[in-house]
């Protein structure tokens, strides 16, 4: 997809707290103390390649700004972002694509290019 360039795959989620894209639970103040905004979890090996805030980038589309935080909890070249503020886009980055057999969104993992914003 993207020449000569390292492969990530980003897959997406939400977080606990949060319920779908938080249209009710962000008026929880508690809530949006603690989830204020999507973040994007990415492998500590890459400390040194990464910013702290980053946009992504796939064939469908670019995301806002997000934030970065490093967690061991992922393969390295593998991303997590919730997705529950829709000025950060991340559901742009899938398209409109979908299962040829069932017809369910590609809603999951895609490849994305990161762009180091800071």
């Amino acid at each position: 997809m993207f020449e000569n360039k390292k492969r990530w795959w980003l897959n997406t989620g939400r977080a606990l707290a949060q319920y779908n894209n938080a249209a009710q639970t962000r008026y929880s103040e508690k809530l949006t103390k603690k989830y204020d905004d999507d973040v994007l979890l990415v492998n500590p090996v890459h400390k040194n390649e990464i910013s702290n805030t980053v946009k992504l980038k796939s064939h469908y589309g670019e995301s806002g700004p997000l934030k970065v935080k490093f967690t061991n909890s992922l393969r390295p070249y593998t991303l997590f972002a919730t997705f529950h503020f829709a000025k950060n886009k991340i559901n742009y980055l899938f398209g409109d694509t979908h299962d040829h057999k069932v017809k369910t969104p590609n809603f999951k993992a895609v490849e994305v290019e990161i762009i180091n914003v800071d």
